[in-house]
């Protein structure tokens, strides 16, 4: 017994871990931080990424395994470049439901073949005994999964949207609000809103969640022929573990759980450090408070923010704040007063955290978004895309900042929302309390490394529901419904013909009476 607990203890202080991170650019960093938050607790990991970012990510220490994501780039920038166009020029086409369909199915093919081609990866893996594989999982690249159907490698998923459906969680579309439904709703809907809720719900699980994939099948014959056939539901469904990576209990609506799906928003947190050289001596001399205008790293927001330029030029020297504008361009924008600072990158976390920051200008991203209330600063929020804008009406439903349109994105518009935001304290006050609840939580890092560890040590089948191995109508109960219709059909039939029966019964009745006495 005492040989058998070491074993355990030995294998969790030290296991070998096969982290596959969806490859795209604000997906990849956040598979960055779960590699090194599971490094930092002892583990090995190794990494399968994209072969530009190796040199990049050298430093973690990770044993790096690179492949080709050409055609996931090319798809990211065609539909930022569309987005970016639509946005700025209404009157542009933009990329409609069906070519966006079409569109990422042709490159995740594409992808997936050039991927699992790929005899680097496998080459690399021969051999290697893996204790689990952490794999992200959205719309993209879910084949990738096939890697550890092959080697018959346990695995957890994490993702950064809620998709319970997929982990055999109930969910509610009464009160658990879809990304995609435009115009966002909160957790408190109208009937119309339950209504357009639902519909999307369910065509969120039965397309974009299945069709954008293209057919397992096809995967499976490169990868791991002799394997079983699986089907796309069956790979995500045999996840030992899921983690919900963008969600918290003050950020985030309240959602339903399972002890193997489990919400640790904010994996991106972390206390501020100080800041250093000119940037500190401009957020320090931010005596009447600072306002940090950020948007991320994507062709979408730059074009956004060269669109605020024009705007902020005006509405500058009329504050008496400071501002930080991260703003990416090859030269930087002139006529602005001393109250400006224009950085190509900033270190977002160290400036959230600082004393004089007290309001955030953002395209909605998760991850800027639960940043900021974490560190107690409200927002102004414009969101770009379906989920930035759930985002956004997020903010706005618990009173933690401002949404505006994007397309109605006037100087008076912006200019009135950065006076309000820095002088309205119910902003601050309800931002302050929601920091205080995520500051009362475990870090994401310290519970995804917890519950890694657990699993490592346990397995997961003491977690597991078994809801997650229903079929979608056991586990909503559709045959139960069904059973119950149809016995009541045939009680509302037999009691009609009965009724029916007995009516032309006594008609006749009468009518033989009545004829009787003409008799």
């Amino acid at each position: 017994m005492t040989g058998l607990l070491a074993s355990v203890l030995d294998i969790t202080n030290s296991a070998k871990i096969l982290l596959i991170p969806i490859p795209l650019r604000s997906h990849l960093s956040l598979g960055v931080q779960v590699g090194v938050a599971l490094q930092n607790a002892g583990h090995s990991v190794w990494m399968i990424g994209p072969q530009d970012q190796q040199e990049k990510l050298k430093p973690k220490g990770f044993h790096y395994i690179p492949y080709d994501i050409t055609p996931m780039y090319a798809l990211e920038s065609n539909m930022a470049d569309s987005t970016a166009r639509k946005i700025l020029d209404p009157n542009e086409p933009g990329f409609g439901l069906i070519e966006k369909l079409t569109g990422v199915t042709t490159a995740m093919r594409t992808q997936c073949l050039s991927a699992l081609n790929n005899e680097g990866i496998f080459l690399s893996l021969q051999g290697e005994k893996f204790d689990l594989a952490v794999s992200g999982t959205t719309v993209f690249l879910n084949c990738l999964l096939l890697i550890p159907y092959k080697y018959d490698i346990p695995y957890v998923l994490y993702q950064p949207v809620d998709t319970p459906w997929d982990a055999g969680v109930t969910s509610f579309p009464s009160f658990e609000p879809q990304l995609i439904v435009s115009p966002p709703v909160s957790d408190v809907m109208s009937f119309s809103e339950r209504l357009t809720n639902t519909a999307l719900t369910v065509a969120y699980q039965l397309v974009f969640q299945t069709y954008p994939q293209g057919d397992i099948s096809e995967y499976q014959a490169i990868v791991a022929p002799e394997k079983a056939p699986i089907s796309l539901a069956e790979l995500r469904q045999n996840a030992v573990m899921w983690f919900i990576t963008a969600d918290n209990t003050c950020v985030e609506y309240p959602r339903l759980s399972s002890p193997h799906y489990r919400h640790i928003g904010g994996l991106t947190l972390s206390p501020a450090k100080n800041l250093t050289g000119d940037l500190k001596e401009f957020v320090d001399g931010a005596k009447d408070g600072l306002i940090f205008i950020g948007f991320g790293s994507t062709t979408i927001g730059s074009a956004v923010l060269a669109g605020l330029v024009p705007k902020l030029r005006i509405i500058a020297p009329t504050l008496k704040q400071r501002i930080i504008l991260q703003f990416m361009a090859d030269e930087k924008p002139k006529g602005f007063p001393d109250n400006v600072l224009f950085q190509s990158w900033v270190p977002q976390i160290d400036i959230l955290g600082h004393k004089n920051t007290i309001a955030m200008i953002t395209h909605g991203g998760a991850s800027g978004q639960t940043e900021a209330m974490y560190h107690s600063v409200p927002c102004i929020c414009i969101g770009l895309m379906e989920e930035q804008q759930y985002n956004c009406h997020k903010l706005v439903s618990r009173n933690y900042g401002i949404a505006l349109d994007v397309h109605a994105l006037t100087t008076e518009v912006l200019q009135s929302a950065m006076h309000n935001i820095t002088q309205n304290p119910m902003y601050m006050q309800n931002v302050a309390r929601c920091s205080a609840i995520m500051h009362d939580m475990p870090l994401a890092k310290q519970e995804l490394t917890f519950w890694v560890d657990h699993v490592l040590k346990f397995g997961a089948s003491h977690l597991r529901v078994s809801s997650a191995d229903m079929p979608f109508y056991k586990l909503y109960m559709l045959d139960i419904a069904a059973f119950v219709t149809v016995i009541t059909l045939i009680v509302v039939v037999n009691v009609f013909l009965i009724c029916r029966c007995s009516c032309r019964w006594a008609i006749n009745s009468i009518k033989r009476k009545q004829d009787y006495k003409q008799e």
